[in-house]
């Protein structure tokens, strides 16, 4: 018999799962074929969606001048802080489930 992993909804888009070695992201969860996405440790996880997340964000707005984007260096700070506290909110998750 074949134990289903735990599935934690993050939204009606991603869920978290996870095996012995990897933290896994479901994309698509509720469709019959999702996708399936492992990485090794929290910080990859929460950079790649974050990742995703920006990339589908960007696609839907127009690109505006110059003038009005921010710095290289402040977008990747706040990229970062945004990551480190998407990691806290998946630790949180799965912390919360477990008990």
């Amino acid at each position: 018999m074949k134990i289903k992993p735990i599935q934690y909804k993050i939204n009606d888009r991603f869920a978290l799962s996870s095996d012995r070695w990897n933290w896994i992201l479901i994309e698509g969860f509720n469709t019959n074929n999702p996708i399936r996405r492992y990485y090794a440790n929290l910080k990859q996880l929460g950079n790649a969606l974050l990742d995703t997340v920006a990339k589908d964000t960007l696609a839907r707005k127009s690109i505006t001048d110059s003038k009005n984007s921010p710095t290289g260096n402040r977008t990747d700070l706040l990229m970062d802080n945004i990551a480190q506290d998407l990691g806290l909110f998946l630790q949180g998750i799965t912390n919360d489930k477990k008990e």
